[in-house]
């Protein structure tokens, strides 16, 4: 009984959190395409094409709306397949996106 009771609290967890990260996500989605757009001029300065770091600043803001359409997707169906802790992980996909482009601001201002 109690072993039950354990297992539903974490699938209603791991739902609320796929149902958090689903609301936010799709929030972001306009404006990150905002962004996408606009990332090309980060190769607007001379030189500026030569810098690897700004690759990766680029492509984590260009890739960023097609990733959140992706986890929202992917988490709901994996979700609807019974299978809550592999929709909640891929709901977090575009933290990795975050994460990326932070660091390679951090190592474009050093």
């Amino acid at each position: 009984m109690g072993f039950d009771a354990g297992a539903k609290r974490s699938t209603v967890l791991l739902s609320l959190g796929i149902i958090i990260h689903t609301v936010v996500w799709a929030t972001a989605i306009v404006p990150s395409l905002g962004a996408a757009m606009m990332s090309v001029m980060l190769f607007d300065a001379p030189g500026s094409e030569k810098k690897s770091v700004l690759r990766v600043v680029f492509w984590s803001l260009a890739t960023l709306p097609l990733t959140l359409i992706v986890a929202i997707a992917v988490s709901w169906l994996l979700w609807f397949q019974q299978l809550y802790g592999w929709g909640f992980g891929l709901s977090c996909l575009p933290y990795v996106n975050g994460v990326v482009f932070t660091i390679a601001i951090v190592v474009l201002e050093m």
